[in-house]
């Protein structure tokens, strides 16, 4: 109660203002490797990547590009929150694979 002198007296009243930007349920991110917090939708998209991109780290890193350029320019419409959510699912499960397959070829190296 002592404030924080000289901008807030002791015993001020603290008013704060929030924006609400979502509620509900954030789902956890998937994790494509062990399958943890993978939905059915993300399980198909990840078995559609790894055999479209047949582990090619760099392919996967540049449609993750990709749809990060797509996602920014939704930042600026009124665009379907779904879709938004899908598309950082999307960016998250190609990052996590390229990283795994980055991993799994250090391994071999050493």
């Amino acid at each position: 109660d002592q404030g924080m002198p000289p901008k807030i007296p002791g015993g001020a009243t603290l008013i704060f203002k929030i924006e609400i930007i979502k509620i509900g349920d954030t789902p956890p991110p998937c994790d494509p490797v062990t399958g943890d917090g993978c939905s059915e939708k993300d399980v198909e998209y990840i078995e559609k990547m790894k055999q479209r991109f047949k582990h090619d780290m760099q392919l996967m890193r540049e449609e993750s590009d990709r749809i990060k350029r797509i996602r920014e320019s939704m930042n600026d419409m009124k665009s379907d929150i779904d879709v938004k959510e899908w598309a950082d699912r999307r960016v998250n499960i190609l990052e996590k694979l390229a990283d795994a397959d980055s991993k799994e070829d250090q391994r071999y190296e050493l």
